[in-house]
């Protein structure tokens, strides 16, 4: 199973990326 936490670290980590790349 998947930590909930985990999962906001990803989603976090990928709309930085997203923000980061404009």
């Amino acid at each position: 199973k998947m930590d909930t936490g985990k999962i906001a670290d990803a989603l976090i980590n990928e709309a930085q990326q997203d923000l980061q790349s404009n």
